[in-house]
């Protein structure tokens, strides 16, 4: 009885380190993290978490259909900072060593950004591909026109992080969307008492370039001069 209950583990135990699950996009990892998977049960620990960091883990799950895997993937509770995330794999089914801790999000002020012209700050055909422009459109309520002023100081949509083309400093560099990596200075902007927007990274702000309110004009970096078109409010 003990050979085959230990013949069982061993089996399920290969199963879950060889097991392979769909391809999934990258992913911000939200600190240190280690994991853990037990029977039904999979987990991720994270510390030196920024605060306000929003993140979960998402387990590697599988159940047997005529002694064949089958993988899906279940998501833990959200937790914001340091702390355990736990998922659960539903019936009868198992966790498997494929978990990853995964941010989901940020605190911090939501809304559009409005600016020079009346007009919104808006991620082109609200496309989530590295390197998309950001520029200003008319104002539509769309998820490309939804911002969070983190409090890490990042300016997020669509899961996505406002950034300046390739780290360049010269008045007029452009700006666009890319994946949000901790600590990337080119990634945070810290809003001033006139209402711009200031990176950290060059000390330049967000600028309407040119005072241009035509849709689809991309938006850039340049000297901070405290001028219309580098003033944007948040607005509901």
């Amino acid at each position: 009885m003990r050979r085959t209950a230990a013949a069982l583990l061993t089996a399920l135990l290969a199963i879950c380190a060889a097991i392979a699950l769909p391809a999934t996009a990258h992913a911000e990892s939200p600190g240190s993290c280690t994991t853990r998977y037990e029977g039904p049960y999979g987990s991720a620990s994270c510390s030196g978490v920024a605060p306000g960091t929003q993140w979960r883990a998402v387990v590697g799950c599988f159940y047997l259909v005529s002694g064949q895997p089958v993988p899906f993937q279940v998501v833990g509770n959200v937790v914001t900072g340091d702390g355990t995330s736990v998922g659960g794999c539903t019936g009868a089914s198992w966790a498997t060593k494929h978990i990853e801790a995964v941010v989901v999000g940020i605190t911090g002020s939501q809304g559009r950004l409005v600016g020079y012209g009346g007009k919104c700050v808006d991620i082109r055909s609200g496309k989530t591909t590295v390197a998309t422009p950001v520029q200003i459109y008319d104002c539509n309520g769309t998820g490309a026109q939804w911002w969070t002023l983190g409090t890490d100081h990042t300016v997020r949509a669509l899961g996505m992080c406002l950034n300046v083309v390739w780290g360049r400093s010269e008045n007029g560099t452009n700006v666009e969307i890319y994946d949000c990596l901790p600590g990337a200075q080119g990634e945070q902007w810290i809003p001033q008492p006139d209402g711009s927007l200031k990176n950290v990274l060059t000390g330049k702000c967000l600028d309407d370039l040119g005072f241009n309110t035509a849709n689809g004009t991309q938006l850039g970096i340049w000297d901070c001069n405290g001028a219309a078109n580098q003033k944007w409010t948040l607005t509901p």
